[in-house]
């Protein structure tokens, strides 16, 4: 019967090699999930960052046998969405209580009466009753 071959520790030889497909499957995830983020927000994503933390803990076990545990994992963290801003005019609703009032096709950060053409996706705006037009 053959004994048992004992190796330094390596990256490659945590959790039998689960370890490091682990960690490249999440940083293919992430690479993934940070271009999806800066087409979705576009200028907004700059400086933006996702991150991937990676700890390893080696434990003492047991000092008689000189045994050690070796704890990995591996944390992904996304950018939050970015702050946005709509203008908004103050004014008297139909029931004759104070609210903000925007554009009904949608608002950002112009002037709240400034007239828009189109919406973000391309859409026509009716200039008389600030309706999509499909």
């Amino acid at each position: 019967m053959a004994a048992t071959q004992f190796v330094p520790l390596t990256g490659q030889l945590v959790d039998e090699g689960v370890f490091l497909q682990d960690l490249n499957m999440e940083l293919a995830d992430l690479q993934d999930r940070i271009v999806k983020y800066v087409e979705q927000f576009g200028d907004n994503a700059l400086k933006a960052v996702a991150k991937l933390d990676i700890q390893v803990a080696l434990k003492v076990e047991n000092t008689d046998d000189k045994a050690f545990s070796v704890k990995t994992t591996i944390k992904t963290t996304m950018p939050k969405r970015p702050a946005s801003v709509s203008m908004a005019m103050g004014g008297v609703d139909d029931g004759g209580k104070m609210a903000l009032f925007v554009r009904s096709s949608g608002s950002d950060e112009v002037h709240p009466r400034q007239m828009k053409l189109a919406t973000r996706d391309g859409r026509v705006i009716d200039p008389e009753t600030g309706r999509v037009l499909d």
